[in-house]
């Protein structure tokens, strides 16, 4: 699947299941979970970096009010976050928040992805 994302715009034939174009955080999470659920996945990402405003600084400084709606593969990305600098996500603590350089989200989400099959 990271191969798709870095493309460089080369025209290719493929056959797949799904093809996503678009590598934002609902394009990425979305190619993770179909892959997971046994589908061939082609995700598309124009700019060759996927993971959109999660990288680009939305993710930069978020506060957690209402935790409880951060979960599946979301979850998974701030739990990875959390790893990188030594510490635990702590979703049921409102006063936590995720800080993280734009670099570190771009590094997670290719890790990701490299982890599903195509």
């Amino acid at each position: 699947m990271l191969n798709a994302c870095n493309n460089e715009g080369k025209q290719a034939d493929f056959t797949t299941d799904i093809c996503i174009l678009g590598g934002s955080e609902s394009g990425f999470t979305a190619a993770i979970q179909a892959s997971r659920m046994g589908k061939k996945v082609v995700l598309i990402e124009p700019t060759g970096h996927p993971g959109g405003m999660v990288v680009e600084g939305l993710g930069k400084d978020m506060r957690f009010g209402n935790a409880i709606v951060i979960g599946g593969i979301t979850r998974e990305f701030y739990e990875a976050v959390g790893e990188h600098y030594g510490r635990k996500a702590e979703f049921n603590n409102p006063r936590w928040y995720s800080k993280y350089e734009p670099s570190v989200a771009g590094q997670i989400i290719e890790q990701m992805l490299g982890k599903e099959k195509t």
